[in-house]
Parts: structure tokens; sequence; C-alpha cells
């Protein structure tokens, strides 16, 4: 299972990706749960899934992916500091492998920006998995679990997702546009086209580059790294991730 890819999914609206949330969805649930989706059970998610896209902007959602494949998932939103986990699941062949908690850990990662708590409300037999993952019961016997959110546990040469740029992230990426007397990304297109984007951390979570995927010969990717820092190196670790998305990119078009 080391070839298993975590990646994250910018943009949930495009074609097939809440098709395959609901498949993995299901079949997890029909495991795990002898729980047989319904017609009626698939519209309620996708109308789940519309809404929250939506009515959030701060959303965010990874995929692991077996090759083009998507075989698990996570995905949730921000509101008033604290991050909402909605949705965990893996399809049963790739379960007990570590993928969940590899999704758990990189959702987590990427609200460093937005979310100081992460909430959720967990199935009977995941709670133990939660536990296990440093989320605790609200009270004795709930099913609510939350987390204080540690950004002490990033370490220096983090690249992390930004689904939704906000007013923190934009005026670090525009610090360093000045510095390199560079024109500063377009943060209001970014988050209106929900532009693939990558931001590097020191390790004192500070930014110190940024990638942004490009989509046409006009707007190619474009890197920006603060150059008192490792410029090479850290437009190599972003460039590696935009390319990594590339393809999921490609496919919203």
């Amino acid at each position: 299972m080391n070839n298993i890819k975590i990646l994250p999914i910018f943009n949930q609206s495009a074609p097939n990706v809440w098709e395959d949330f609901i498949y993995i969805r299901g079949l997890s649930m029909d495991y795990v749960y002898d729980y047989h989706f319904n017609v009626e059970d698939y519209v309620l998610a996708l109308d789940d899934f519309r809404d929250t896209w939506r009515h959030n902007s701060m959303n965010f959602a990874f995929g692991a992916y077996d090759g083009m494949n998507m075989i698990g998932f996570i995905r949730g939103y921000c509101n008033d500091r604290t991050a909402q986990i909605d949705n965990l699941y893996v399809l049963p062949k790739y379960m007990r492998h570590g993928i969940g908690g590899r999704l758990l850990a990189a959702a987590q990662r990427s609200v460093i920006f937005d979310a100081d708590y992460a909430e959720l409300v967990s199935l009977l037999h995941a709670q133990e998995f939660y536990a296990r993952n440093n989320f605790t019961p609200v009270s004795r016997g709930s099913n609510r679990f939350y987390k204080t959110l540690s950004h002490s546990s990033l370490t220096g040469g983090n690249v992390v997702p930004v689904f939704y740029p906000n007013a923190t992230v934009a005026r670090a990426v525009r610090a360093i546009a000045i510095k390199n007397n560079a024109e500063p990304v377009d943060i209001r297109k970014i988050r209106a086209q929900r532009t693939p984007m990558f931001v590097y951390l020191d390790a004192e979570s500070k930014i110190r580059g940024l990638g942004v995927a490009g989509d046409t010969d006009k707007a190619p990717t474009r890197i920006q790294v603060d150059q008192k820092y490792m410029t090479r190196y850290i437009s190599m670790c972003l460039g590696a991730k935009l390319s990594a998305v590339a393809h999921l990119h490609n496919n919203d078009r």
C-alpha cells in the first residue's frame, strides 16, 4: 500500500468527485455495518455534498488514490476557527493499512490557517480509530469528538494545500511578491476558481513560498519564494505538489 497517494481535491464539484465519494462511502458502510445504500441514500448524500460546498467557502477534501482511482476520502469545512470533519471513508480492500490516518493527518495540516480545533461525529466502529488519533469525546459516551490542533506539530519543510486563501495567507504571499519585486498572485481569482495552491512553511509555520497552478498558456503555473530561503529547493517542492494534482485539476475543465 506504499504507492497510495493522498492528494488535495480543490474543486469538489468537478466531474465524478461526489460520485466517487458516494461509491466509497456506500461500500464502506455495507462492509462495516451491513448497511446497503439505496436510491434515497444516494440522493441525500449528493444533496449534502452540494449544500456543504455551496454554503461554506472554506471547504477542504483529500482523496486517497491507487493510480488514478480514488479509494478513500476525507471532507469537511472550517467555520469559527473549527474544522468540522464530515466524512472519512476508505474502500474495504484498503482498510487497516493506515490510509485513514494519512487522510486525517493531511486534513489537519491543511487547516493550519483557519482552525484551532477539529470536531466530528463518529460512527460506532470508528470511535477507537479517532481515539488513537488523539480525538476526545466531548463527554463520556458521546459520539461527538474534538481535538485541539497544534500548529507546532508542523515541522519545517511542510508544503500544505490552501483551499481558500484567507487574509493571513493573502498578506504573506503579497509580502513575498513585494520582496521579489514581482506581481502578486490574484487571490480573488484563486478563491473564485478554486485554483490549486500550495504554500511552503518554515519551522515556525510561516509562509516562505507559494505555488499556484496555471490553467492556460497565458496563465502558467506560478511559483514565488522568499529569496532569503532555499529558493531552488522550495521551488522544487512546490512544483512537485502542483504536478501531483495536475491531472485532477485538468479534469475540472
